[in-house]
């Protein structure tokens, strides 16, 4: 030591280097010392290393955001969802419609509003299915060419939101109606994208992983000790403020963008949305090397004081003040600008700070063994432990980054299957086919499976899902509210409902086979406990149930991945049209499904796919009228059978239920014994016996059996008798 108490060798020998400078208090009389190399190396190492992390976090985003599939849809609609872009879109919609019918001009401003009001709506979302598809193979796919950006077929959805207040003004409205948003790329273009697509996957992993080298170099330049720390602190903060001033510059550019027209709109809200990207990670950064500077206070006097100006209402050091000033500046604008993400960011930090507190708790304790055991490791192999130890944070914080910059999926949940695809329900004969002209295998009483727990009474072998695998393309279900008692798996009907469903069973099943399912369940009976919720039930949920939103969140996946097929509910509505309609929105299905007026031509199979509408809702109670207007009453658009017969010759093709003028055409195929549910669906589901029933009710009542609807569908030949129907196969 000398006469200061400075150490005189070693590797904290330096007396000149960026930290202890720092520290000490000018000496009066004496030049203030100058860095060493290795400082100034220090330093140096620490600036790039910032730089190197800043690009890496940019390209991290870019990879996991626009070129993972799923995200990049996400972002596209959001920009459609913008106030300016859906003004622009809908002021296009409304030249258009004034265009092809110049009498509408004295309604515009009717027509505006409603165009605006449709381009914002969820509705919209599937009609962009083909556009991002298109968008994204430009920027994957060799040979793409020039991609346009449209809104298609919006001319549907637009009359179908008039008519509710200017039945006049919807019948003159073009329903094949599409919006031009731009054009992108050319022949090249592809070749370019592609190119930077691995070049940002490349940096993403490879930056993070140069600046954590370059803060190994900067800690063993510097000597190694706390310090490594408190410079990794200093470049996730340098980093930080990087990405920052990135997004800053962004919002101001998008902020002065003009929005007046249809291009300026969709060049600031793409901006707006990228920039909302950068505010998270670049708030994560800071916090993260806030973090590891009090980690580094953890370890020594001088880094506890520095910690100490960092944490004080007033520091002591202009520069640390100035320095907080900027940082506490760009957190609170975030905070600003994104205040729900603010909440995930902080809980990141929490975790990220409790993590590194342990590293740092594991380091000390590490030390302490190595200390307390010197005697039998050299001094060289103790500083390598100490100096790993001392990395170990970055190295950390380094694989947060690469692993948050992995994306998810390179495919769009629209184009999961087979690409080029272009069949409808399995047959490319059936897309131009409107869809009340098409036979549909159904299934009764989807929902009561043999395969899940619970359920007494089952009709099918498989559960929705199952039933979608197998072909199954109607599915008639029963909801009814319950709640879960304290028997697991065991539901109960809400008490408002337990006599109107006891009541119903009966009717169907009969007293003593209901009794004995009864007595089976009440072996293990619970009492209703927590909330009422929509389930699946067949009237009585105590004999089986399942809980309705999680099965139709199932059947969201199976559409994803199956972009090419319509699927159709009918159901036996004991749950109202607003619970229902929060479930299909919780579920995710709400951009699938289709309206319809009765009387009016249906789309065709194809139509339905191209624009995303391709799931029909039927209510056999209860329709959504205008407020839910997807939900329609299935007896003015559907006319059935009698779903009553106890032997083959009971079943009937007269009309029970419906009017004439239905255009679609439900054939109840089962018998109502429950002593014989499987064996009758071997009976009636037969070739022999199914497909001259069809004929027969085709023959009678003058239109195609749009619904073939059977018990137990894997018996006898469904599938092959609706092949038959549509003339396929």
């Amino acid at each position: 030591m000398d006469q200061d108490g400075e150490p005189a060798s070693g590797d904290d020998a330096d007396p000149v280097s960026p930290e202890s400078a720092e520290s000490r208090e000018p000496v009066v009389g004496r030049a203030k010392p100058r860095r060493s190399a290795r400082a100034w190396a220090s330093i140096v190492l620490c600036v790039v290393s910032a730089v190197l992390l800043a690009g890496g976090t940019l390209a991290g985003i870019a990879n996991r955001q626009l070129v993972d599939g799923s995200r990049f849809a996400a972002h596209v609609d959001a920009v459609r969802q913008d106030d300016a872009v859906a003004r622009q879109v809908g002021i296009a919609m409304t030249n258009k419609v004034i265009e092809a019918n110049p009498d509408l001009v004295a309604v515009r401003p009717l027509i505006e509003a409603a165009s605006v009001a449709v381009v914002q709506s969820p509705s919209v979302s599937p009609m962009l299915t083909a556009t991002i598809r298109e968008v994204h193979a430009a920027f994957t796919q060799p040979g793409s060419g020039t991609v346009v950006l449209r809104l298609a077929d919006i001319g549907a959805v637009l009359s179908g939101v008039v008519a509710k207040i200017s039945p006049d003004t919807a019948a003159s409205l073009p329903p094949n109606l599409d919006v031009t948003l731009a054009r992108i790329g050319d022949q090249t273009a592809a070749h370019s994208t592609i190119d930077l697509a691995r070049r940002v996957s490349l940096l993403s992993w490879l930056l993070p992983l140069l600046a954590l080298l370059c803060v190994v170099a900067a800690a063993w330049a510097s000597g190694w000790g706390e310090r490594s720390v408190r410079l990794a602190g200093r470049s996730l903060l340098g980093a930080g403020c990087l990405v920052a001033l990135v997004a800053g510059v962004g919002t101001v550019i998008g902020s002065t963008t003009g929005t007046n027209t249809l291009d300026g709109a969709l060049r600031a809200a793409t901006i707006h949305e990228l920039v909302g990207l950068l505010w998270w990670p670049a708030a994560v950064l800071l916090g993260a090397g806030v973090v590891l500077r009090v980690v580094a206070a953890l370890d020594g006097a001088p880094a506890t004081s520095d910690a100490r100006d960092w944490l004080e209402l007033q520091p002591s050091s202009q520069r640390v003040q100035g320095l907080r000033a900027g940082i506490l500046v760009l957190l609170g604008t975030y905070v600003v600008v994104r205040p729900a993400s603010a909440v995930q960011a902080v809980a990141l930090l929490i975790g990220l700070g409790v993590l590194l507190l342990g590293l740092g708790e594991a380091t000390r304790i590490l030390s302490q063994l190595v200390a307390e055991h010197g005697s039998r490791v050299s001094d060289r192999v103790q500083r390598w432990i100490g100096r790993v130890l001392q990395v170990a944070p970055g190295v950390v914080v380094a694989g947060l980054v690469i692993s948050l910059a992995l994306p998810s999926s390179r495919a769009l949940p629209a184009v999961l299957a087979v690409p080029n695809d272009t069949r409808c329900n399995g047959y490319v004969e059936l897309c131009a086919r409107p869809y009340n002209q098409v036979a549909y295998p159904a299934a009764h009483n989807s929902m009561s499976a043999a395969d899940e727990p619970g359920w007494f009474l089952a009709e099918q072998p498989t559960g929705l899902v199952g039933q979608l695998d197998a072909g199954i393309r109607v599915l008639l279900i029963d909801t009814w509210y319950g709640q879960a008692t304290t028997t697991p798996g065991q539901v109960s009907n809400a008490a408002k409902d337990k006599a109107k469903a006891e009541a119903q069973l009966n009717a169907e099943f009969g007293a003593g086979a209901v009794a004995s399912a009864r007595r089976l369940r009440n072996t293990v009976s619970g009492n209703p406990i927590g909330p009422v919720e929509p389930y699946l039930c067949h009237a009585v949920c105590d004999i089986g149930a399942t809980k309705w939103e999680p099965a139709m969140a199932g059947v969201r996946t199976w559409l994803q991945n199956h972009p090419r097929e319509v699927v159709t509910f009918f159901i036996e509505d004991n749950v109202s049209a607003a619970d229902t309609a929060k479930v299909f929105e919780a579920a995710g299905l709400l951009p699938y499904v289709a309206t319809h007026e009765p009387g009016r031509p249906w789309p065709t199979l194809g139509q339905m796919i191209e624009t995303g509408k391709r799931v029909v809702v039927l209510m056999q109670r209860d329709g959504g009228g205008a407020t839910y207007p997807w939900l329609l009453q299935g007896w003015d658009q559907a006319q059935d059978t009698n779903y009553d017969a106890k032997t083959p010759e009971q079943l009937s093709c007269a009309r029970n239920r419906g009017t004439d003028k239905s255009q679609l055409l439900l054939i109840n195929n089962w018998l109502n014994n429950f002593d014989r549910i499987v064996t009758g669906a071997d009976q009636v589901n037969a070739y022999d016996s199914l497909y001259p029933r069809m004929l027969r009710c085709q023959k009678e009542r003058g239109m195609i059996p749009n619904f073939v609807a059977v018990n137990y569908y894997n018996r006898g030949d469904l599938f092959r008798v609706v092949n038959a129907l549509n003339r396929v196969g």
